[in-house]
């Protein structure tokens, strides 16, 4: 019966461990969603930033062309102000997406060295036949 009851106790230690090992992966699974939603996103506010520059560009352009103030044209400022406003929301995001990646990390007790597959050493290709 010791037998037996050995065999119990490390079933169960067995099935505790299990459990600890999935209730983190779903909790790192639901991290890393998070954080490709707010990558997504951020992708999104530089595609909208691109744009703006390109059309502050345009009417720079344009304004330079007519030797107008630059400086002092409404369309500019606009299109500053839109920038300027998209990069502070891309950094709020960057940092949201910094703080999610860094913080589900394994437990002191679960940490283990990196299982990184070794590289091979490259191997010399095979040369064709040819029909000489």
């Amino acid at each position: 019966m010791a037998k037996m009851d050995d065999f119990k106790k490390t079933l169960e230690q067995g099935f505790s461990i299990a459990r600890e090992g999935v209730a983190y992966a779903a909790e790192r699974a639901e991290d890393l969603s998070l954080a490709a939603a707010l990558r997504l996103r951020i992708f999104g506010l530089r595609r909208r930033i691109e744009r703006h520059y390109a059309e502050l560009g345009a009417a720079v352009y344009y304004l330079l062309g007519k030797k107008a103030d630059v400086s002092a044209d409404a369309s500019v400022k606009k299109h500053v102000k839109n920038i300027k406003a998209l990069e502070a929301e891309v950094n709020r995001l960057f940092a949201q997406v910094t703080d999610v990646s860094h913080k589900a990390s394994p437990s002191k007790g679960r940490a283990g060295k990196s299982q990184k597959k070794k590289a091979e050493p490259a191997r010399p290709k095979k040369r064709r036949r040819t029909g000489r």
